[in-house]
């Protein structure tokens, strides 16, 4: 009886760890790619004014502080920004330090940057990427892992603190812990008090359900033990650091302290303080009871409880915490809850990757993705969108909300897609305006068109004269086509620059500047001339 139970024990301990290793030992989760904006470069002379200057900063994740002491602050004044600059090391970056700079700027310009530590003058600085969304190819769990030597001291202090006080002596199951709160809860009549281990959390995460039932208990605490016996202390606490579930945004599950400080804070772990740090760890217990976007007065009572423990264990000073408890809860808006705020953007990226990579591989793999988007003028266009469509409404008398457009932005010198706005409502994914809709060419054509006339051999100049009188034109069908300008209003004869300007509709050349070998401005030939670059335009992959 004994030798069968022995080996029914050695089977079952053989086959929880057969079970454990592949996890642990490989890939421990999978993880959505996740997508960066481009860097932020501030050199000497450009043109920027500190107003501007605060809105990058902030949309760059840094906060505003009265002095500068830790890498992502910064303080302005009427003539100068003090900013603590982030360690960058990617690769659109070149390694550069964290350091505090001083930068100057005078009549909307930069005038002077320098290292604040040393007097150095630089010519430039670089803020890191933002990561501003995941590829989520369907619902999924979410991180951003990290080594345990990547994650602050002070989040390893009131981890402990809180939930494993004993994590570095035990062997994966606390006793003493399991009967204190075995009996706290019994007095109470509800669970008041839970007596898991940092090593049985992470196998509830990682293998079991969260079902409450003597029997998980019982698999639960194997587990652990068989975990403490293969892997180490500092294994363990690496992976429940980047396991650990921490809040839900619609159907992305937040695991993980790096992930759950860029989700709630907007800034990487590594600069997060203490009170930030406090409230994380503190919302583990119950991540949806503590929300702070839903419920915040819990979620500080919860952060100011964390506070006070570890000053009670001496990870802080008395006086420190009280300045924390203080201080306020400092979470993102509720409006930056969206996985993105760039719908139209992230369709775009999504289908261009798909074309080189599968979507299991964009979805598990884990990727960094850093894309051309320019924060700024991503946020610009949006803007612009809907102010424009909302004055021509009000200007109309149109209904508001009537109309709808898109709006792409492209850097000229390398065709990078610095913004891509495909609905008036910015966080309104769906239809994308900016690539999915057909329509007329109509204007965009005479830029072309113009460009062509002022080649040398044309003979036209800037200054050039052209007629602006009504036409009519035959059409290869037989109709006649007879274009209008804007208001029906003709000017007889404008510069060829303020017909571009403009966009008149019928601005024409002289008889005698027709060509029979190149595209002018007579009436037919340049219409026709405009429906070949349409089609030509149209034609392209």
């Amino acid at each position: 009886m004994c030798l069968a139970l022995l080996l029914a024990g050695t089977i079952a301990l053989l086959y929880i760890d057969a079970r454990i290793r592949p996890v642990m030992d490989g890939k421990i989760h999978t993880e959505p790619s996740h997508v960066y904006a481009r860097p932020l470069h501030i050199g000497e002379g450009d043109p920027i004014s500190l107003e501007h200057l605060t809105r990058k900063l902030d949309r760059y994740g840094y906060r505003r502080t009265r002095q500068i002491s830790q890498p992502g602050d910064y303080s302005i004044d009427q003539s100068q920004a003090d900013l603590f600059i982030r360690k960058t090391a990617n690769a659109s970056i070149p390694g550069q330090s964290a350091m505090p700079v001083r930068i100057q700027a005078r009549s909307g310009r930069v005038v002077a940057i320098r290292n604040v530590n040393t007097g150095q003058p630089l010519s430039s600085i670089a803020l890191e990427s933002p990561m501003i969304g995941t590829l989520q190819l369907g619902p999924h769990q979410d991180r951003i892992p990290l080594k345990l030597h990547e994650m602050p001291e002070i989040l390893l202090h009131a981890l402990l603190i809180m939930e494993d006080r004993k994590f570095s002596t035990h062997y994966g199951v606390d006793v003493k812990a399991i009967l204190r709160a075995a009996v706290s809860n019994l007095v109470s009549g509800k669970t008041v008090q839970g007596g898991s281990t940092i090593t049985q959390q992470l196998v509830k995460n990682l293998f079991l359900s969260p079902e409450k039932t003597f029997r998980r208990k019982i698999k639960e605490a194997v587990y652990a033990l068989v975990i403490e016996w293969r892997y180490s202390k500092i294994e363990i606490l690496e992976a429940y650091l980047n396991e650990v579930f921490l809040g839900q945004s619609g159907h992305r599950a937040i695991h993980g302290f790096p992930l759950a400080s860029e989700y709630y804070f907007g800034r990487p772990v590594w600069d997060l303080r203490p009170h930030e740090i406090a409230l994380l760890v503190g919302i583990i217990t119950a991540p949806s009871y503590y929300n702070p976007h839903r419920n915040p007065e819990r979620a500080v009572e919860r952060r100011n409880l964390t506070l006070s423990k570890m000053a009670e264990y001496g990870t802080l000073t008395d006086e420190a915490a009280n300045r924390y408890i203080q201080l306020p809860i400092g979470v993102t808006a509720r409006s930056q809850e969206k996985l993105s705020g760039f719908p139209a953007y992230f369709d775009y990226l999504q289908r261009h990757l798909r074309l080189f990579y599968s979507e299991d591989m964009l979805r598990t793999s884990g990727l960094d993705l850093h894309t051309t988007l320019d924060l700024d003028i991503q946020h610009v266009a949006q803007h612009a969108l809907s102010q424009t469509l909302e004055k021509i409404e009000n200007t109309r008398q149109m209904t508001s909300g009537s109309l709808q457009g898109a709006v792409i932005v492209v850097e000229p010198e390398s065709g990078s897609i610095l913004a891509v706005v495909g609905d008036r409502g910015a966080q309104n994914s769906g239809f994308n305006r900016a690539t999915d809709i057909e329509r007329q060419i109509g204007s965009l054509v005479k830029p072309a068109v113009y460009l062509t006339a002022l080649k040398p051999t044309h003979g036209y100049t800037l200054a050039s004269s052209l007629p602006d009188r009504p036409i009519s034109l035959a059409l290869d069908d037989g109709s006649r086509w007879s274009p209008k300008n804007y208001k029906n209003e003709y000017r007889d004869s404008v510069p060829l620059y303020e017909a571009l300007a403009h966009s008149y509709n019928l601005s024409d050349s002289p008889e005698d500047q027709c060509g029979a070998c190149a595209p002018c401005f007579k009436p037919e030939c340049s219409v026709r001339h405009s429906l070949k670059i349409r089609k030509d335009i149209l034609a392209r992959p």
